[in-house]
């Protein structure tokens, strides 16, 4: 983590794409990467990013911790949740880009029953 903070100070992209060649699901990374690439115009590269970073932290879920239920939650104040909500609002963002506007409005549902108090303010993008 201290290296990719290092890299990402850099403002050099290349470093943190030698980053990513020897740690693929660092999941900063990845969307550190995939504002990058949206950044450039490269939204489905920048999508793919962002996909392996949820998968990066839904491989990390305890087997019992269910997203699906609507009972789980997650406290954006703890640093280790901030990386999935992050991801997950990025996806919103890039849903709504292609056009899938009713799957961007089911992840925006998600991050809502992640966390009620809304810290990333995906109902307005729930309400776009």
């Amino acid at each position: 983590q201290e290296q990719y903070e290092a890299f990402a100070a850099a403002s050099d992209p290349n470093l943190i794409i030698q980053l990513l060649q020897r740690n693929p699901y660092h999941v900063e990374a990845l969307l550190g990467m995939a504002e990058t690439y949206k950044q450039h115009g490269e939204s489905t590269a920048a999508a793919d990013l962002v996909e392996r970073a949820i998968y990066a932290c839904e491989a990390a879920f305890h087997p019992w911790f269910d997203v699906t239920q609507g009972d789980c939650r997650l406290d954006f104040a703890e640093e280790a949740n901030k990386a999935l909500f992050k991801a997950l609002f990025s996806h919103c963002q890039l849903l709504t880009r292609r056009g899938t506007h009713g799957a961007a409005f089911e992840a925006c549902r998600l991050l809502l029953a992640l966390d009620p108090s809304d810290p990333m303010g995906s109902l307005l993008m729930a309400d776009f």
